[in-house]
């Protein structure tokens, strides 16, 4: 084993990007990766779980207000609403059996 360090194998080098840009990359991978989670806890039939992920990406919109540029504010309000709408619809096919 050595000593040298190494990242894992499918990370992103970001040491090229401005700090704003290394921002904008971890609000877009975290998004994505809570969206991804929401999604599997649907598909899984446990909506109240998905909720409360979808609890921390409205606050996340909540506190990040103002600070997004346009992009990563159209990012996480189209996740929100797109996981806002599968709990609906979700809601509805329960309702129908």
């Amino acid at each position: 084993m050595t000593d040298d360090k190494q990242s894992a194998p499918d990370a992103p080098d970001l040491s090229g990007l401005s700090p704003e840009e290394r921002d904008s990359a971890l609000l877009f991978g975290l998004a994505l990766m809570l969206r991804k989670s929401a999604q599997d806890l649907l598909q899984s039939d446990k909506p109240e779980d998905a909720r409360g992920i979808i609890d921390t990406l409205s606050m996340m919109q909540n506190k990040t207000r103002g600070n997004l540029t346009d992009e990563e504010e159209k990012l996480l309000g189209g996740i929100l609403y797109e996981l806002q709408m599968a709990v609906v619809a979700g809601a509805g096919k329960t309702e129908e059996d």
